[in-house]
C-alpha cells in the first residue's frame, strides 16, 4: 500500500482538520489544495482531501469516504 502523506489521523488542528507536514509526503509536489490522497500509516489510513498547505509546510486535510475520493476525479495514486 502506498501512503502519499504520512500522518497521525488522530491529530487535529484548532479547526478540526487533520494535519501533517509536507516533509512527510512521498511526492510533495502532488500535495496541493484539492488533491485527494491516502494519508495515515500502512496499518491505519484514510482517503483525504487536502484543504491547505501553509508556508511553513503544514498540510491541513479532512478525511473523506472512498466514494467521495472516487467521484472527485482528483485522486493521486502511486
Amino acid at each position: 500500500m502506498d501512503i502519499e502523506l504520512r500522518a497521525d489521523l488522530n491529530v487535529e488542528d484548532d479547526d478540526g482538520l487533520n494535519w501533517s507536514t509536507i516533509a512527510r509526503a512521498a511526492r510533495p509536489e502532488e500535495i496541493v489544495p484539492g488533491a485527494i490522497v491516502k494519508a495515515g500509516t500502512d496499518r491505519f489510513w484514510s482517503w483525504v482531501c487536502v484543504e491547505s498547505v501553509d508556508a511553513d509546510g503544514q498540510v491541513h486535510f479532512r478525511q473523506i469516504t472512498r466514494r467521495e475520493a472516487q467521484s472527485s476525479g482528483r485522486m493521486v495514486t502511486a
